[in-house]
């Protein structure tokens, strides 16, 4: 705030601001509330800024603590990973072989497709490739192994499964050919 000079002189007209204490005039310059809200705001982005530059080092630091602990634990626990897939795989296995089995050594005298279809173990094969889709890939893989080596009539449950039927329409009621187009249709996927 300027002040206009005093036409008569007095002690106190040397002074500008006679108003303020002189101790804190001459301290310090006066600051209009422009300067005084440019200073707040200079220091509210400082603050903001450290604020940012703070939590990018935070979240860095995390990540990469992050990406050595995955790391630690990949390289301890992979091993066991693959050991307790390997050792569910064999019991899939087992399973869908002591099922195949007890499936064909009981409906071996039906000739009905759909009383054979309708055995309880032959369900339950169907039923242990919904549990996961590594599972599905597995049952696919074991029936269609076991198709090729014993012959057994697993053409409606690969169906089912794959949502194919490699079968011409000529060859149909030709259970060998049937074979070789399901065992060929494997070999293309990959699956033997």
């Amino acid at each position: 705030m300027a002040t206009v000079p005093c036409p008569h002189p007095s002690p106190l007209s040397e002074l500008q601001d006679w108003y303020r204490p002189q101790a804190h005039s001459e301290a310090r310059p006066g600051r209009g509330s422009y300067e005084i809200r440019k200073l707040v705001r200079h220091h509210h982005v400082k603050r903001s800024y450290a604020a940012k530059m703070l939590a990018a080092r935070r979240r860095r630091i995390y990540e990469e603590a992050m990406a050595l602990l995955v790391a630690g634990r990949d390289a301890v626990v992979q091993p066991h990973i693959n050991a307790v897939a390997d050792e569910r795989a064999r019991e899939l296995d087992r399973r869908l072989r002591q099922q195949a089995e007890r499936w064909d050594r009981e409906t071996a005298h039906l000739s009905s497709p759909l009383q054979r279809m309708m055995h309880p173990s032959y369900q339950a094969i169907l039923g242990m490739s919904a549990e996961s889709a590594q599972n599905r890939r597995q049952v696919i893989r074991f029936l269609l192994s076991d198709l090729r080596q014993n012959g057994r009539d697993w053409l409606l449950a690969l169906s089912y499964l794959t949502h194919e039927n490699p079968i011409n329409p000529k060859d149909s009621g030709k259970t060998d050919k049937m074979i070789r187009s399901w065992v060929k249709w494997g070999e293309e996927q990959g699956l033997l």
